[in-house]
């Protein structure tokens, strides 16, 4: 599987690395020699970490690799390694493992085929720009349908922009390419946000609600509440969006091949060991197993030699380094809550806003405080600060209702440095970095104004 670059190179990223040293050392001054208190030195280490999540110039990976050694050089080990003992980290390894199992399957391939059969007519008579249109809308239900059976955003859309890109250069206008070609990727990545292992950040405030806040909340419960609209629909506004922005008036259409055949084809072993894992997850409230074990489930028959869908070669091949990355967000929000820091932050939270008298001024809350954070910090690293203090400003009845709110809100960007799955997006070289702002904006704008109310409309009503 690809694995995406991000940050700078040469002689700049050499200094930087010099300058994650000097950091370091400092650190160890002010905690040892000066005595500065764990707090203190964990919001250092928070700042210093934003910093360089919110520029991207260096690999998120590193900078999670930093947090975890600053941690344990400063506080403890424990403290520092606690993320690895989260089932959410290893949730996101093996779905990477799954991605590439996806892969050497043939499935994508399959999939490939399919939408073409659907959306081509048997008669070949149809317009281009009609195939177009209903190309984006099967390419984003596809993604949504992705989101329930995948645990990884970045492994989604390294699995579909391969496809997109082949199926968008079948058009001869660009606008139809980039339509193509980020509509299903914007519309896996953001309909995440209603399966809760169909995006890292809903896992995190989920887990912490549970370790925080004593609350658990079921993967089935989560689908229900939360997929009809920020999954679902959700997909399909990305799709209409998108068709108004990328209108490819002229353009032509090069249909495929249908005597193509694929010499490797697993799918059909492929696409029953991702329903077992969809079952594993639907019935998690009856058998009480953390989503990761649905993964694990799937990874493992599909390395058994009898069912061959992935070698022990290919699984070496894997990069699984983002698992530094979650580590230390997890580190964090363990920090920021034993610290003491999570506290007295909500304290402040509380002295400079009103508080909400209704569970619809929290949600609104959450979502706002959410979002203004979002432009300033990546994601993930939003969620392991700002959950611990909005549990600690809610009443425990309303913990989950506000951490959705929260997850809606993480799950809705604009710029490609809140993200990396983004990043991983322009990566590809098919769209540029103007026109992903500009589409992604008009999703997460007209989500917020036509879907985001009815949401909180859901939760006031369910809670």
């Amino acid at each position: 599987m690809r694995t995406v670059r991000s940050g700078i190179v040469g002689d700049a990223r050499d200094t930087l690395g010099v300058l994650l040293i000097c950091v370091t050392l400092l650190l160890l001054v002010l905690r040892y020699a000066l005595g500065m208190d764990a707090g203190g030195i964990l919001v250092v280490i928070v700042a210093v970490a934003v910093m360089f999540w919110m520029t991207n110039v260096l690999d998120p990976t590193l900078v999670g690799l930093f947090v975890i050694g600053s941690i344990w050089l400063t506080q403890s080990g424990e403290r520092a390694l606690v993320g690895f003992t989260y089932p959410a980290t290893w949730l996101v390894v093996f779905g990477i493992v799954m991605g590439e199992a996806i892969q050497s399957s043939g499935l994508s391939d399959r999939l490939e085929h399919v939408l073409y059969d659907l959306v081509l007519p048997t008669d070949g008579v149809a317009t281009p720009e009609r195939v177009y249109r209903k190309l984006l809308v099967a390419l984003c239900l596809v993604g949504a349908a992705l989101a329930i059976v995948v645990p990884s955003a970045m492994v989604r859309v390294l699995l579909l922009a391969p496809i997109v890109s082949d199926i968008g250069a079948r058009f001869s206008r660009e606008k139809a390419r980039i339509g193509v070609f980020t509509a299903p990727l914007v519309a896996t990545y953001y309909s995440g946000t209603g399966v809760l292992t169909g995006s890292l950040p809903n896992v995190v405030v989920v887990d912490i609600l549970r370790t925080s806040g004593g609350v658990e909340v079921s993967w089935l419960e989560w689908f229900l509440t939360m997929f009809p609209l920020m999954g679902l629909a959700r997909a399909l506004l990305v799709a209409a969006v998108v068709a108004r922005l990328c209108r490819p008036a002229g353009t032509e259409f090069d249909a495929p091949d249908p005597s193509r055949t694929d010499s490797v084809d697993r799918s059909g072993r492929m696409t029953l060991l991702l329903f077992l894992g969809v079952g594993i997850w639907l019935t998690d409230a009856w058998h009480g197993l953390h989503p990761a074990f649905g993964a694990v489930v799937v990874v493992l028959l599909a390395l058994l030699p009898p069912i061959g869908i992935l070698s022990s070669g290919a699984l070496a091949d894997v990069d699984v380094s983002i698992a530094l990355f979650v580590a230390a967000v997890f580190a964090i929000a363990d920090g920021l809550t034993a610290t003491g820091v999570a506290g007295q932050a909500a304290q402040t939270l509380l002295g400079t806003v009103p508080q909400p008298t209704s569970l619809a001024g929290g949600l609104v809350l959450a979502f706002g405080f959410t979002l203004v954070s979002m432009l300033f910090v990546e994601g993930v690293a939003v969620a392991s600060i700002l959950t611990p203090v909005l549990l600690e400003s809610v009443p425990a009845l309303d913990a989950t209702a506000v951490v959705m709110a929260e997850a809606v809100a993480l799950g809705t960007y604009f710029f490609p440095y809140q993200s990396g799955v983004l990043i991983a997006i322009l990566g590809e070289g098919v769209v540029d970095t103007k026109q992903l702002v500009l589409i992604v904006s008009a999703c997460s704008i007209a989500s917020t104004v036509l879907l985001v109310p009815l949401q909180f409309a859901v939760l006031v009503l369910l809670s």
